[in-house]
Protein backbone atom coordinates (compact mmCIF):
# COMPACT_ATOMS: atom_id res chain seq x y z
CA UNK A 1 0.00 0.00 0.00
CA UNK A 2 1.45 3.47 -1.02
CA UNK A 3 2.37 5.99 2.06
CA UNK A 4 -0.20 8.56 2.26
CA UNK A 5 1.00 11.91 3.51
CA UNK A 6 -0.98 14.79 4.74
CA UNK A 7 -4.46 15.02 5.51
CA UNK A 8 -4.57 11.96 3.40
CA UNK A 9 -3.94 9.90 6.17
CA UNK A 10 -6.94 11.14 7.94
CA UNK A 11 -9.06 10.68 5.10
CA UNK A 12 -7.77 6.92 4.39
CA UNK A 13 -8.87 4.81 7.61
CA UNK A 14 -11.36 4.83 9.51
CA UNK A 15 -13.11 5.48 5.72
CA UNK A 16 -14.77 8.96 7.25
CA UNK A 17 -18.07 7.43 5.53
CA UNK A 18 -18.51 4.77 7.74
CA UNK A 19 -17.68 6.87 10.81
CA UNK A 20 -19.45 10.18 9.68
CA UNK A 21 -21.91 9.63 7.01
CA UNK A 22 -22.02 12.38 4.68
CA UNK A 23 -21.03 14.89 7.71
CA UNK A 24 -18.20 16.40 5.80
CA UNK A 25 -18.24 19.27 8.46
CA UNK A 26 -17.35 17.01 10.83
CA UNK A 27 -14.81 14.92 9.36
CA UNK A 28 -13.69 18.48 8.77
CA UNK A 29 -13.37 19.42 12.51
CA UNK A 30 -10.23 16.58 13.06
CA UNK A 31 -8.71 18.16 10.34
CA UNK A 32 -7.19 21.81 11.08
CA UNK A 33 -7.03 23.91 7.97
CA UNK A 34 -9.84 21.78 5.59
CA UNK A 35 -13.13 22.31 5.19
CA UNK A 36 -16.00 20.15 4.84
CA UNK A 37 -16.29 20.56 0.95
CA UNK A 38 -12.47 19.74 0.98
CA UNK A 39 -12.77 16.59 2.79
CA UNK A 40 -15.18 15.65 0.63
CA UNK A 41 -14.18 16.28 -2.57
CA UNK A 42 -11.05 14.74 -1.54
CA UNK A 43 -12.77 11.50 -0.56
CA UNK A 44 -14.95 11.53 -3.60
CA UNK A 45 -12.04 11.83 -5.99
CA UNK A 46 -9.09 10.74 -4.42
CA UNK A 47 -8.99 8.79 -1.62
CA UNK A 48 -12.64 6.58 -1.60
CA UNK A 49 -11.25 2.38 -2.34
CA UNK A 50 -14.11 1.92 -4.81
CA UNK A 51 -13.01 4.29 -7.72
CA UNK A 52 -11.73 2.89 -10.58
CA UNK A 53 -8.57 4.09 -11.62
CA UNK A 54 -8.51 2.20 -14.43
CA UNK A 55 -8.04 3.14 -17.71
CA UNK A 56 -11.55 3.67 -19.83
CA UNK A 57 -12.44 0.65 -22.15
CA UNK A 58 -13.68 1.56 -25.58
CA UNK A 59 -17.03 -0.09 -24.40
CA UNK A 60 -17.36 2.60 -21.63
CA UNK A 61 -16.03 5.25 -24.37
CA UNK A 62 -19.12 4.43 -26.42
CA UNK A 63 -21.68 4.34 -23.81
CA UNK A 64 -20.96 7.22 -22.65
CA UNK A 65 -20.81 9.17 -26.29
CA UNK A 66 -24.34 7.46 -26.56
CA UNK A 67 -25.67 9.03 -22.85
CA UNK A 68 -24.63 12.32 -23.69
CA UNK A 69 -25.85 12.21 -27.28
CA UNK A 70 -29.39 11.50 -26.10
CA UNK A 71 -29.78 13.81 -23.05
CA UNK A 72 -27.98 16.90 -24.03
CA UNK A 73 -29.49 20.09 -24.83
CA UNK A 74 -30.39 20.28 -28.60
CA UNK A 75 -29.06 23.90 -28.26
CA UNK A 76 -25.29 22.21 -27.07
CA UNK A 77 -25.56 19.92 -29.81
CA UNK A 78 -22.73 21.00 -32.93
CA UNK A 79 -24.13 20.29 -36.36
Amino acid sequence: MRQLRGHSRYLHRPYPQAKYGNRWATVAEEMPGRTGQQCAQRWRHKVNPNIRKDKWSDDEDAKVRAHIARHRPETARTH
